[in-house]
């Protein structure tokens, strides 16, 4: 029974964070400011959430 629960997506790897790093550093991402960047896969909620923090309002 357990093969048919979906799993998600897997965990991100170093090289997926490294690339939000890069991003973030970069001149294409002059104006970003404040932003959370959920590196994720898309597989969980916000950590905002998890952490008991408002999200943004409705």
């Amino acid at each position: 029974m357990t093969s048919e629960v979906p799993r998600g997506p897997p965990p991100p790897l170093p090289s997926d964070l490294a690339d939000a790093c890069l991003y973030l550093a970069g001149t294409a991402a002059g104006y970003i400011n404040g932003a959370d960047l959920a590196v994720h896969g898309g597989g969980e909620p916000p950590a905002r959430h998890l952490a008991g923090r408002p999200g943004p309002a409705a």
